[in-house]
């Protein structure tokens, strides 16, 4: 079942994904000796993670227990400021007390096939716990581009990709990968991206989904999307609102 969230603006889309991770991390770690949390690129997911590195959110994390992964990167070197992994860096990770030997990232540096399948080897088959995901003004999520040739990749958990747009060479986790996952969170503000949003929700349970997005389904797991008023405003059309309670339907129809 997709959760759709809209908040009057991303301050407070932040915040509530803020507060929606943060319990499901101490929730999860009550029960299980570690979570596995695949992070998102791209500028929006840093104002959650800076939310996360305030003292009063990151306190309540352990994260001594936290295994950091990545949900796609860029073929660039871990110092360029295209970096997924540098930015999440200086958003939160060098404010946060977890151990460096527990923060894993995608290798930007190696041919990107060679990247990929050494990363599939660090992830393991073990399913995520959490993955964080944005969206692109196209559709795309993680690097998983619209018609592409690997987007329905059935057997990899981590694939080469290209971009339509520098840096082209990218590294991302699979639907595979990400439909395994048990909790699913997207977070996509602006009202640049309105379009798509209501575009992604139209496909949203479809067998016939081609954008990358709507193709994101963790089966037994949760899907929240976090959105700010910019974002949902198609959704507040009447057509829109009844095509979104459609297709939530047809998934939790048995």
């Amino acid at each position: 079942m997709a959760h759709i969230w809209k908040y009057p603006d991303g301050d407070a889309a932040v915040e509530a994904l803020a507060d929606c991770l943060t319990s499901d991390i101490r929730r999860t770690l009550s029960r299980q000796a570690c979570y596995r949390w695949a992070l998102a690129g791209g500028s929006t997911p840093g104002r959650l993670y800076r939310r996360l590195a305030r003292p009063d959110a990151a306190g309540l994390i352990d994260w001594g227990r936290m295994r950091l992964f990545w949900g796609d990167e860029r073929c660039v070197p871990p110092g360029d400021p295209r970096s997924n992994y540098r930015m999440a860096r200086e958003s939160f990770l060098d404010a946060v007390p977890i151990p460096v030997g527990n923060i894993f990232p995608i290798d930007g540096t190696l041919d990107p096939e060679r990247s990929a399948e050494a990363y599939a080897a660090v992830l393991g088959e073990k399913p995520l716990d959490c993955v964080l995901l944005g969206m692109g003004d196209d559709g795309h999520t993680a690097s998983l581009f619209p018609d592409t040739p690997r987007l329905r990749e059935e057997c990899r958990t981590v694939i080469a990709s290209r971009s339509p747009v520098p840096p082209v060479h990218r590294v991302s986790l699979s639907l595979r990968s990400i439909n395994a996952a048990r909790c699913v969170l997207f977070l996509v503000l602006g009202n640049h991206k309105d379009v798509a949003v209501a575009r992604v929700m139209d496909q949203l349970g479809r067998k016939d989904a081609f954008l990358p997005a709507a193709m994101v389904d963790p089966g037994r797991g949760a899907l929240h999307w976090f959105l700010d008023q910019d974002a949902a405003a198609l959704l507040n059309r009447e057509s829109q609102a009844v095509s979104i309670e459609n297709t939530i339907r047809r998934r939790t129809e048995p």
